[in-house]
């Protein structure tokens, strides 16, 4: 009996000890716990202000519309930023740059040097730089492409366009409709749709950018850029129904519309759930009805097919 009882106080012991050692580990992890929560806190409010005082740098870039500041401000710091904060730095900096495009602020080649040095080229070379020898010259066209500029050649003379391949640079920063809204405006700048009123890309390449814009306009019906997606898929459609002055759709003796336009046409014609597929099928119907013959009575209607399409994509949004 006594040894019973023994044995029974032991265990009692024993789990007593176990419980204050449990408490003692307890209260040394809320001890922990305390000690660390305010450096945390303190840490990542630091950080906040940091995020806070770097904003506002921007804001003040922004206002003074400082080019220069802004590329050396988003080319360091972008990455500190959420990807909301991020969106708010590229579309900053891609207004600045459009902007200094409409007031003629980039440069002026008086002399066409520019297109002696490299006339025959589409867009000027960056590694021909060192030939310009009007150094003013040279020095504008060295800050244009160190701020996210190259120059195309357009009519004769060179002109800047907003390098938007050097924006992809912030690709891992932004969100993705930002991101695909870059991509988008990058393939118009490498590859221009047009130049002098005439296609220089193909109708089927053409028709895959205007279903890369439909996918855009559904896929961020909320988007910050949707308008500007928008009225490029407005555009891009006319010309694809219609064709430019200097590339017609259809043969200008015949009035037969092209086979490889038509071609491209039954392609998207046959897109499913897709705005611009409809649109199209219904345009292969009327120029079978009139025999593959592009007259007014074909072109006059056109305007009703592209408000159509814009209807569909407003619907769904």
């Amino acid at each position: 009996m006594k040894r019973t009882r023994h044995i029974i106080l032991i265990l009692l012991v024993f789990v007593l000890i176990l419980s204050l050692i449990g408490c003692k580990k307890k209260n040394t992890d809320i001890e922990e716990t305390k000690r660390e929560t305010p450096d945390l806190i303190r840490e990542e409010s630091k950080d906040e202000k940091a995020r806070d005082r770097l904003m506002a740098e921007f804001a003040e870039l922004m206002d003074n519309k400082s080019l220069d500041l802004l590329v050396e401000f988003a080319d360091s710091n972008i990455g500190n930023f959420s990807s909301i904060e991020a969106d708010e730095i590229l579309l900053g900096l891609q207004e600045i740059l459009e902007e200094n495009i409409a007031r003629g602020a980039i440069f002026k080649d008086y002399r066409g040097e520019l297109m002696e040095i490299a006339g025959g080229e589409m867009f000027f070379p960056r590694d021909r730089i060192g030939d310009i020898g009007d150094q003013k010259l040279r020095a504008d066209i060295e800050r244009a492409f160190k701020n996210k500029y190259k120059l195309i050649n357009m009519e004769g003379q060179f002109y800047p366009v907003v390098d938007y391949e050097e924006l992809r640079a912030y690709d891992d920063y932004v969100s993705s409709q930002v991101r695909d809204y870059i991509d988008i405006r990058a393939s118009m700048s490498n590859e221009p749709m047009a130049v002098d009123a005439a296609l220089i890309i193909s109708y089927d390449k053409l028709a895959d950018r205007i279903l890369q814009l439909e996918d855009y306009l559904k896929d961020y019906p909320q988007g910050k850029k949707y308008e500007e997606i928008l009225g490029f898929y407005e555009d891009w459609l006319w010309v694809y129904l219609n064709g430019l002055p200097n590339t017609p759709i259809e043969d200008q003796d015949t009035k037969i519309v092209y086979k490889d336009v038509y071609e491209s046409y039954k392609r998207i014609g046959n897109t499913k759930d897709s705005a611009t597929g409809l649109i199209v099928s219904k345009y292969i119907d009327r120029i079978g009805e009139n025999k593959g013959l592009i007259d007014e009575s074909i072109l006059e209607k056109n305007t009703d097919l592209i408000d159509e399409a814009l209807f569909l994509l407003k619907a769904s949004k």
